[in-house]
């Protein structure tokens, strides 16, 4: 019996080690790149080198074969899943010979700026928001060159990235069945063949930060069994000083979670709440002037601001009036959020992003969305997956 077991053994080890190899290859060529004609134009080297293209094709077709096997795996498919995100997302930035990107670049200046003068100045609402400026600031501070500032918001990029890969793929694979696991690597894939066509998150900005902190309250504080701690409050107060519309969507899906008769709701209730009050202070009292500038393009603040305050404030005491009868210590069946509800609080922040596109005159902020709903997405497509 055990000479019939060890073929596939032998056949997942050698596997692993084609895997591990290939990827230590792809990422060898992203950072040392071939050379290239001058006239190759200015895309992603990724994109313009035949032989790096290869190398990442064949680590994606050896992770995908070794993951079919995963009951043999001594790696998880998790540390798999994440590893090939890492690869596909960042790979593109590592393989420009500018890694930080424009976005990237355009934030470094801006950290320069609030170094030296802070908001003066008002060249971008973002030093206003200084949440992603304030990581470099102690570089900047300290005299160091401005490479050697990039090369940290590089690192911090990275950083930032890989927690947020694996932040969201943990959520996925904490909703699914265990036989269904070998499926995270597939649903990486579709994730990163959306952002590298679509919207790519992966560089030094606000919403990258935004990504990570969103996902983190939504997906890890949900589930801790207190109504409130120190520490969500702390990643609601950076969230709001980082990025102008995602408190107020992950507020959104707070309280459509709070809907909930239990513990994972009350929290969400709160969370939403202390979300929205850290909002007002922050954009309506420091950030006031790129606030209503940008509101006033949107909607008429007298007219929709203050009732639909007023209304959050109605709807809130009324659910915790509906639920003051419920036993919010009882330890739910399923602890944290639901797929369902997080795609449904992100389907109604829908049409203000929608409206800032309208406004820009350019899909800038719609597209946004599909990264926003990674886990009900992922969580979907591993489903359908099960039943095919």
């Amino acid at each position: 019996m055990a000479d019939a077991e060890q073929p596939p053994t032998i056949i997942v080890r050698r596997l692993t080690q084609l895997a591990i190899f290939s990827a230590l290859l792809s990422v060898t060529l992203l950072l040392w790149p071939p050379r290239l004609p001058a006239d190759a134009g200015t895309a992603s080297t990724l994109f313009q080198s035949p032989l790096q293209m290869v190398v990442i094709g064949v680590t994606i077709m050896f992770t995908l074969l070794l993951n079919l096997r995963s009951d043999e795996l001594r790696i998880s498919p998790l540390v798999w899943a994440t590893g090939l995100g890492t690869l596909l997302l960042v790979g593109p930035e590592l393989a420009d010979p500018s890694p930080l990107g424009p976005d990237g670049h355009y934030f470094l200046t801006l950290s320069i700026w609030f170094e030296r003068l802070g908001s003066a100045g008002m060249v971008s609402g973002y030093l206003e928001r200084p949440g992603i400026l304030l990581f470099l600031l102690p570089f900047i501070s300290a005299g160091l060159d401005v490479g050697v500032v990039a090369l940290v918001a590089t690192m911090i990029t990275i950083g930032l990235s890989i927690t947020w890969i694996y932040i969201i793929l943990s959520a996925i694979e904490e909703r699914t069945d265990t036989t269904l696991h070998r499926w995270l690597p597939f649903t990486m894939l579709f994730l990163a063949g959306v952002g590298l066509a679509w919207w790519n998150p992966v560089q030094f900005s606000p919403m990258l930060l935004a990504l990570v902190l969103h996902h983190i309250l939504v997906h890890r504080m949900l589930k801790r069994e207190t109504l409130c701690d120190l520490t969500s409050l702390l990643l609601i107060s950076v969230l709001a000083i980082t990025h102008l519309f995602m408190p107020l969507l992950t507020a959104t899906v707070m309280f459509w979670t709070g809907r909930r008769r239990d513990i994972v709701g009350r929290r969400a209730r709160w969370l939403g709440l202390f979300g929205l009050i850290t909002w007002m202070i922050w954009n309506l009292g420091v950030a006031t002037e790129n606030t209503l500038t940008v509101g006033a393009k949107l909607i008429d603040f007298d007219g929709v601001v203050v009732p639909g305050l007023v209304g959050i404030a109605v709807c809130f005491v009324a659910l915790e009036w509906a639920h003051r009868g419920v036993d919010h210590n009882e330890v739910p069946s399923q602890r944290g959020i639901r797929p369902r509800d997080e795609l449904i609080g992100l389907l109604l922040f829908f049409p203000l992003l929608i409206a800032m596109d309208i406004t820009t005159g350019a899909p800038r902020f719609s597209p946004r969305v599909v990264m926003l709903a990674a886990v009900p997405i992922g969580v979907g497509l591993i489903h359908l997956a099960k039943r095919s």
